[in-house]
């Protein structure tokens, strides 16, 4: 299993706009990919739990992944919500 802290880059934070992209991104691998603030960990796949992070500018998040591809999976997805 693979972890990363993060810290949200975009400038709005994650909202309807930011959250697709980082769905899409984490689609792209077969590792389960999740994003957990506090106490709430949700699956990256779901746009619905993306969503519902409301993760504000600046906020750390924790990505876990795990699987065949979970070095890449970790770094694609910490990259988008870095918005490097």
């Amino acid at each position: 299993m693979q972890k990363k802290e993060v810290q949200v880059g975009w400038k709005e934070g994650i909202n309807g706009q930011v959250a697709p992209k980082i769905t899409h991104v984490a689609g792209r691998y077969s590792s389960l990919i999740c994003v957990q603030t506090g106490t709430k960990k949700i699956n990256a796949k779901s746009l619905m739990g993306v969503m519902s992070l409301a993760a504000k500018n600046g906020e750390h998040l924790l990505l876990t992944a795990d699987g065949a591809d979970a070095s890449e999976a970790i770094a694609a997805v910490a990259k988008m919500i870095e918005n490097r």
